[in-house]
């Protein structure tokens, strides 16, 4: 259940990566971590991200559903974009 999980996460942050996200102003995070006038809010948006995630890290996992909530891995998103 973990790693089907874990690969439903990777997938659906994999995708979020390249996602118009009305947060950012409609720009996708690979956009707004290129223009340095927005890294500070796509920053905010992880900063979120990890606070939620936290928050979800300890749902049960509601009965039939395959283990448990999608958490994004933020310090891999920020890997990614150039933001470490």
């Amino acid at each position: 259940m973990a790693r089907i999980t874990s690969e439903m996460s990777r997938q659906a942050q994999a995708r979020w990566l390249d996602e118009n996200i009305p947060a950012l102003g409609g720009l996708t995070p690979r956009q707004a971590a290129a223009d340095p006038t927005r890294r500070e809010q796509i920053e905010r948006l992880l900063a979120e991200f990890d606070r939620h995630d936290e928050r979800l890290r300890d749902f049960p996992a509601a009965e039939g559903m395959v283990g448990g909530p999608i958490i994004y891995d933020t310090a891999a998103i920020r890997r990614e974009l150039g933001l470490d």
